[in-house]
């Protein structure tokens, strides 16, 4: 987490840039990796990828912001009201939707091995461990980025089981 601050007249302004390593494993269920988005009114490139997660990990993940919130909101001189109708809109989390979660980043994730050779729409479908972070913008939402995709192997037993449709559940 880095810290900083600046005054504007009377006030001090503190900008907190937080994040948090995450590791998932899963499946890559989209992606705009090798041919990424371009968005103009930014003139930033930016990789996403959609991957439906291999454990339910969804309440690990918004139990991690909200320490990270709560965290950030202790260190601020005035927390930002959650009722304030101007920050609803600027607070959205972008982490899930649905059962799957949602990475976002500017900078392009690193492919392992034989994935570097991938296009998105053939990395579509592979099980991959994710790492990446929990990040907090400054303005107090939340998103997950990738940083390294690496090709995994399921267990033999969990492949089974999955595919096994008189499983017990």
């Amino acid at each position: 987490m880095s810290v900083s601050s600046t005054r504007h007249g009377t006030h001090t302004h503190y900008q907190l840039i937080m994040d948090t390593n995450i590791t998932l494993t899963g499946w890559i269920k989209s992606c705009q990796i090798q041919e990424a988005e371009e968005c103009f009114e930014n003139e930033v490139t930016k990789y996403r990828l959609v991957l439906e997660p291999f454990d339910n990990c969804f309440s690990d993940i918004e139990r991690r912001v909200l320490e990270m919130k709560d965290d950030r909101a202790m260190r601020l001189e005035r927390p930002i009201n959650a009722d304030d109708q101007c920050f609803k809109v600027l607070l959205k989390d972008n982490l899930f939707d649905g059962c799957r979660v949602l990475f976002e980043t500017i900078r392009k994730p690193t492919l392992q091995s034989y994935l570097r050779n991938y296009s998105d729409e053939q990395l579509t479908g592979c099980f991959v461990k994710i790492l990446g972070n929990i990040k907090l913008h400054s303005g107090g939402n939340a998103y997950l980025s990738v940083h390294n995709i690496e090709p995994q192997e399921p267990e033999k037993d969990d492949v089974v089981v999955a595919a096994d449709p008189n499983a017990d559940w």
